[in-house]
């Protein structure tokens, strides 16, 4: 049987054009989270699990992705893309569109939900239920296979899986559109061709359950493309191994923001922190590029997905910073604090970045914490809030809980939870950033007229 990691390298992503890139701590943060499963990684680094983590890569750093919490009150329909990946943006109301067909075979039950559709992403919305067996606590892989007008997209892409109260498996599909040319209104197939059921303690396939679940539907993006602005980037950046960067292009829809950008000599990029003119920043949600031919190793295309644009935005900028794999320098920790009655606590991450703890709560085996953070970029910080027990053992984070993932604006209240075994007394701590480089003297602006 295969194992999990064998399972990621069967994704029908076009990997042979995709490269790899390694992750740094917050990356793999953000794809623990994306994940939601006990998985435990293989002490091997090798090609097998680096091809892994290529496929979440398109996602995250793909997946660099924000991943907002799934709660348990999502609504049922019409609403589920917009709670899971919409950071509250109410134009998801207007662009999602409510397919809700349901096919059953060998025993499983498929239901696809919603679509969202925009110039630079599709978004599928799919649960899956099984009434004779119990997949609440399984890890399913499965993949979408989509015909626009009878042709298949062949495109990268990644997504989120996540198992529901009432023990369906719900999963949003998020596949880059961003370079190809789509018709405004098409006819849709979407084919999920089989089930693989995942032990998520062993990593080990435990079983294969053979589709196809078939749906047909039409969509339209004509409206949403009528909303949508193109802006000439045009700018260049020297990375720091001696590559060159060439921002070109940025795509604003009601719903996502999209950037491309092409690679020179070396296939080494920057990640941005991006803030409009009211010091609100876009959440990132992914990084993928690929070779432009295989007899050009040294040139890249790829593009960057960040969450929607204000509607009264006026100027984007762009801070450009460089993330080291944490394989090849290693995060230096601050010295643990002990969690007292006297609160706010102040915990310095470096000279620029600190986060403010307002209160820390033990309960029902969990410990609640409520801070903000003060520094750069809210987006490189939210996530660097950790907590110990007694005997100074790091908590498990409960990214199913809290708000963190939906926070988007500086000064803005994050709770955060964490899985508690008894503890009386916490220790909370964080790193240095120092794998982190911010270059703000290559910072630009895009202004949006």
């Amino acid at each position: 049987m295969k194992d999990v990691y064998e399972m990621l390298n069967d994704v029908q992503i076009d990997l042979k054009e995709y490269d790899e890139s390694p992750l740094n701590d917050i990356e793999k943060k953000k794809i623990k989270n994306t994940l939601k499963s006990k998985i435990k990684p293989k002490k091997s680094r090798g090609k097998k699990v680096a091809m892994a983590a290529g496929v979440l890569l398109l996602v995250s750093i793909v997946g660099y992705n924000s991943n907002p919490s799934f709660a348990s009150n999502i609504p049922l329909v019409g609403g589920i893309i917009k709670e899971i990946t919409g950071y509250g943006n109410s134009d998801f109301d207007k662009y999602t569109n409510v397919i809700d067909q349901s096919l059953e075979l060998n025993g499983f039950k498929v239901t696809l939900k919603e679509v969202v559709l925009d110039d630079n992403e599709l978004r599928i919305a799919t649960t899956f239920d099984r009434k004779d067996k119990d997949i609440k606590h399984k890890f399913l892989t499965l993949h979408p296979k989509v015909y626009i007008n009878g042709k298949w997209l062949n495109v990268g892409g990644g997504g989120r899986k996540h198992t529901e109260d009432d023990g369906s498996y719900l999963t949003i599909d998020n596949l880059d559109i961003m370079k190809e040319d789509i018709p405004k209104n098409i006819s849709m197939k979407v084919v999920y061709e089989g089930v693989k059921v995942i032990d998520p303690d062993t990593g080990k396939e435990i079983e294969n359950v053979k589709g196809p679940w078939e749906f047909k539907f039409n969509v339209s993006k004509e409206k949403i493309t009528a909303e949508t602005r193109s802006y000439k980037i045009s700018k260049t950046l020297s990375t720091p191994g001696g590559g060159k960067m060439e921002l070109e292009k940025l795509t604003s829809s009601p719903l996502t923001t999209g950037i491309s950008f092409k690679l020179r000599g070396k296939n080494e990029f920057y990640n941005f922190i991006v803030r409009d003119d009211k010091g609100r920043e876009l959440i990132a949600e992914g990084l993928g590029y690929r070779t432009d031919s295989m007899f050009m190793r040294n040139s890249y295309s790829g593009n960057m997905k960040y969450s929607a644009i204000p509607r009264d935005s006026k100027i984007l900028t762009f801070i450009p910073y460089f993330s080291h794999s944490t394989d090849k320098r290693e995060i230096e920790k601050n010295e643990l604090l002990e969690v007292k009655d006297k609160f706010p606590m102040t915990i310095t991450q470096n000279e620029k970045n600190k986060i403010i703890i307002s209160n820390i709560e033990a309960k029902d085996n969990e410990v609640y914490v409520e801070y903000i953070t003060e520094g750069l970029s809210l987006e490189l910080q939210k996530y660097n809030l950790n907590i110990y027990d007694e005997n100074k053992n790091l908590l498990e984070r409960d990214f199913s809980k809290g708000n963190v993932d939906k926070v988007m604006d500086k000064g803005e209240k994050i709770t955060a939870v964490f899985k508690n075994k008894g503890s009386k007394r916490f220790f909370i701590g964080t790193d240095k950033m120092n794998n982190i480089e911010i270059h703000e003297d290559k910072s630009f602006e895009v202004k949006l007229d």
